[in-house]
Formats: C-alpha cells, sequence, structure tokens
C-alpha cells in the first residue's frame, strides 16, 4: 500500500471519529473528537500494589502517566504546587468525559474541552464546586515518594472506559 493511501485511511478514520463524536484509543495517545489528538502518557510500573513516583520526577509543567488494568488505560497527572508539594490527579473530568484535556497554562490548568480553568494548587484535592475539575486521585507522600494505590487507580477505570 502507497503511504498517501495510508494517510488517506487514517484521515478518513479521524474525520468519523470527528463526525459521530466518538472517542479512541491510540495507544497511549488518546484521539478525542472535543480536543482532538492529546498527548501521550508514559506506563508507571506498579511494585506490590503501589505506583511510587519520585518527587524529583515532578516538574512545574504537567506530566503525565498511565495504568493499564485489562484493557482500559486509566490516565494521570503529576506537577508541582507553587508550594513545592506534588500534586496529582486523574487525566479526565466526569463532567466534560473528556480524556487527557489538561494542559498547563500559566499558574493553571485549563480543560481543552470547556475552556474552564484551575489553580494548580487546587489539583489533588475533592471538587469544591459543580463542573469541571480534574478528577481527584488518593495519593500519599512517604519520603522522598509519592505513592499511590492500585486499587485507588483501578477504581477510576470507569472514567476510562
Amino acid at each position: 500500500m502507497k503511504k498517501a493511501s495510508i494517510m488517506g485511511i487514517f484521515a478518513l478514520a479521524l474525520a468519523v471519529l470527528a463526525i459521530t463524536g466518538c472517542k479512541a484509543n491510540t495507544g497511549n495517545a488518546v484521539y478525542d473528537a472535543d480536543v482532538g489528538i492529546v498527548e501521550s502518557a508514559s506506563e508507571r510500573p506498579a511494585e506490590g500494589g503501589l505506583v511510587k513516583i519520585p518527587i524529583s520526577d515532578f516538574s512545574t509543567d504537567i506530566i503525565k502517566y498511565s495504568y493499564k488494568k485489562g484493557d482500559v488505560t486509566i490516565r494521570y497527572l503529576t506537577i508541582l504546587g507553587s508550594d513545592g508539594k506534588p500534586r496529582v490527579a486523574f487525566d479526565t473530568c466526569s463532567t466534560c468525559n473528556v480524556r487527557g484535556s489538561y494542559e498547563k497554562v500559566g499558574a493553571e490548568l485549563n480543560c481543552k474541552a470547556c475552556g474552564q480553568s484551575f489553580p494548580i494548587d487546587d489539583i489533588g484535592t475533592g471538587n469544591a464546586k459543580e463542573g469541571c475539575f480534574p478528577s481527584y486521585l488518593e495519593y500519599g507522600v512517604s519520603g522522598s515518594d509519592v505513592i499511590i494505590k492500585v486499587s485507588d487507580l483501578e477504581a477510576g477505570a470507569g472514567l476510562f472506559s
């Protein structure tokens, strides 16, 4: 098959997704009709029922990770707050139902689907108001690591299926 034909088929598939409003998982990258191709997320291994992320791996920019439960890819994001403390949340919102739609703009995260913005320092807390907000993912800090229980990641699988 010629490269042009393959690209044409891919473009047609994306057009069908856009027209029907469907979402498709394209590996660790996600296509969503509302926001287009969303960046990929690195899969993070679990050991002993825990995912450990060294705080030294955190950044003032969003870093996105994934965890697989069967055929469901669960995405979550990490970022450092203005106080230098780590923040963690699922990379989706149950209101907008768009996976991977958050981007950093200044000191806030913006939802590319609805335009709502959130102070980075509020990430990792429960949603204090109605509407779009990065879905809460419980985590803790032990020494120099952020610890996420696999059971907490798996409890969020419904947000991604």
